[in-house]
């Protein structure tokens, strides 16, 4: 099966991926992938509220509310939001049953990440100096009966020297918690498509139905 993550970047400086077995079918894993909450991962929760701390407690200091602190709602966050209009990252490839891949350019090693708004035409040629291009990709092929291969892949590739060895200090010490994040998020999708019923998401079991008998 041709992946569109191939075509629109085939070399990169860095890459992670993670697998997960999902005890459903490809359609509704799909829509796990879209639709499942990545924030309601305990880990995943800490490691991106820690990372971005800095910017809420500006912002909170640039906020202050006249009748003091009010009460905040919850974060989420979805794949199929991915694309908001203030998330900088583009849609590449939205193929149920198949391929959802989105993309992001930006300076990821600043505070504020440096996004830089492209359009998903643009995302693949895109060159501008300092910048690094990311990739998050979510592949599904069949595996047995009723049961669905969940592969995430994230690649990285810089567009010059400097931002490569900029990001190459960022990255030695992110990567551990960005694999651990990527297990996260494969850990949510398989408890939204599984409806929550294995009862150790982090493991792959045999189909819910000979799992009961």
């Amino acid at each position: 099966m041709a992946l569109r993550i191939d075509e629109v970047m085939p070399r990169f400086d860095a890459n992670v991926v993670q697998h997960v077995v999902v005890n459903a079918g490809l359609l509704e894993t799909y829509r796990a992938v879209l639709d499942a909450d990545l924030m309601d991962n305990r880990l995943t929760h800490l490691m991106i509220a820690a990372r971005d701390l800095p910017n809420r407690v500006r912002g909170k200091e640039a906020e202050q509310h006249p009748d003091g602190p009010q009460p905040s709602t919850p974060p989420t966050f979805r794949m199929r939001d991915a694309d908001g209009a203030d998330s900088g990252w583009v849609v590449l490839r939205n193929d149920p049953g198949v391929e959802f891949l989105v993309g992001l350019v930006g300076r990821f090693w600043r505070r504020d990440y440096g996004i830089e708004r492209v359009s998903p035409e643009d995302f693949a040629s895109f060159d501008g100096p300092g910048y690094a291009k990311t990739l998050a990709g979510f592949a599904l092929h069949p595996y047995g009966q009723g049961r669905t291969l969940l592969t995430y892949e994230s690649r990285t590739l810089c567009t010059d020297a400097a931002a490569r060895r900029r990001f190459a200090a960022y990255w030695l010490v992110l990567r551990p918690f960005v694999q651990l994040m990527l297990r996260g998020a494969l850990v949510s999708m398989k408890r939204h498509a599984e409806h929550g019923r294995t009862p150790r998401p982090t493991t792959s079991f045999p189909p819910l139905e000979q799992a009961a008998s």
